[in-house]
């Protein structure tokens, strides 16, 4: 490390002389500036914000003492060695008392100040490494405390607390106005997450938090009836095809932030179906399912093509499957779900105690509708089927 030091004597000739020592004795102290009295010592240690400060006591004006008191005052950290000559040894000694962290005789020894430039060196190194173990514990608890606070807002959005009471306090305790309007938009990420930040509108207030990898919650809040799909449009329009979003619908109370944010959720899963896009809660909330399952022909063939091993051909039949489902315009995540199952089952068809319980496994586990929606799309889905 390097040490900042400025020299307050009012003897030019001593003060370039003990300037021309420091810097000889200490390679890592660097004289920054010189000082023929208190006035214009005050200045250049501020100024210069000065690690290590040599002071003559007795100058015309404002001497060594009152200078060191007023730094002190304004909150200087610097650390102060006192020159004096032999007459003023006892003046010298009250001043220590000040904080000055040591005083030299003079004439000045070149070993003396050579153990008390090392003394403070080593000392200030010290704090330095104090003070920067501190700032990055500091930052590790604010990492943590945010890890927390997401994990803690995730818990709530996605309980089933009922007491309007304490929805409300909840919704307070994380800073969320009560008196607004709120939307919320789901955003995915293609790939690694980018700075959502800087394409959203600084004029609204918005709230940001991870739920998952490469996805990110973002709640609006408005105070005039906003128009909530175009402020998205424009954003998705920016980000191109890095990004799929779910918008819930807009709601006029903060009580109804977990109904905002699962609606955007419902709405992202919906990506399988429609692909990177913007998708609204309120263009796929009436699908309900419609029953939709493989019919018996399509369900012949794939037997056949496992009765002859024939992969190819079993590929061939489950794409045209997927293709005339990603055709349908009121197709739900549970129709897509049931098709999934039933392809997935058709290969233990003939046992039908095996296929009951596989069926209520896959259902439960392995293909429930949040699985389903982890799919990026229709083809990714049929692939995966027809891998296993």
């Amino acid at each position: 490390m390097s040490y900042s030091v400025v020299v307050v004597e009012d003897e030019p000739d001593i003060a370039n002389g003990l300037k021309k020592l420091v810097e000889r004795l200490s390679p890592e102290c660097k004289v920054v500036g010189v000082a023929h009295d208190g006035e214009e010592g005050m200045q250049k240690i501020q100024y210069f914000n000065a690690d290590i400060v040599l002071t003559d006591i007795r100058m015309p004006g404002m001497d060594g003492i009152e200078m060191i008191k007023r730094l002190k005052s304004l909150g200087c950290n610097a650390q102060f060695v006192i020159l004096t000559g032999y007459a003023e040894f006892s003046y010298a000694r009250s001043a220590v008392r000040l904080g000055v962290c040591d005083y030299l005789t003079k004439p000045i020894e070149e070993d003396e100040l050579s153990f008390i430039l090392h003394k403070i060196g080593s000392s200030l190194e010290d704090s330095h490494r104090s003070m920067s173990h501190i700032e990055s514990l500091e930052g590790k608890i604010e990492i943590y405390s945010k890890s927390i606070r997401e994990y803690e807002l995730k818990s709530f959005l996605e309980s089933d607390e009922t007491d309007q009471k304490l929805i409300l306090s909840e919704i307070k305790r994380f800073g969320f106005p009560m008196d607004a309007s709120y939307g919320c938009a789901m955003v995915e990420f293609a790939e690694s997450e980018s700075d959502l930040s800087s394409v959203l509108d600084l004029s609204q207030n918005y709230w940001l938090f991870p739920c998952q990898k490469n996805t990110t919650a973002v709640f609006v809040a408005f105070d005039s009836e906003p128009n909530w799909e175009g402020f998205w449009q424009s954003i998705h329009q920016t980000l191109k095809d890095k990004a799929c979003i779910g918008l819930s619908e807009i709601h006029q109370s903060a009580a109804k932030l977990r109904e905002a944010y699962l609606e955007a959720r419902h709405a992202l899963n919906y990506k399988v179906i429609r692909g990177s896009a913007l998708i609204s809660y309120s263009d796929v909330k009436q699908f309900r399912g419609v029953g939709v399952t493989v019919s018996p022909s399509n369900l012949k063939r794939l037997e056949e093509c496992m009765d002859a091993m024939d992969n190819d051909e079993l590929a061939i039949v489950i794409n045209s499957i997927f293709k005339e489902l990603s055709q349908m315009t009121d197709l739900s995540l549970t129709d897509l779900q049931l098709v999934s199952l039933d392809l997935i089952l058709a290969g233990v068809r003939k046992i039908p105690c095996l296929r009951m319980q596989l069926n209520s496994f896959l259902g439960k586990n392995i293909l429930s509708l949040d699985s389903i929606a982890n799919f990026q799309t229709m083809d990714e889905l049929s692939n995966w089927i027809i891998s296993i």
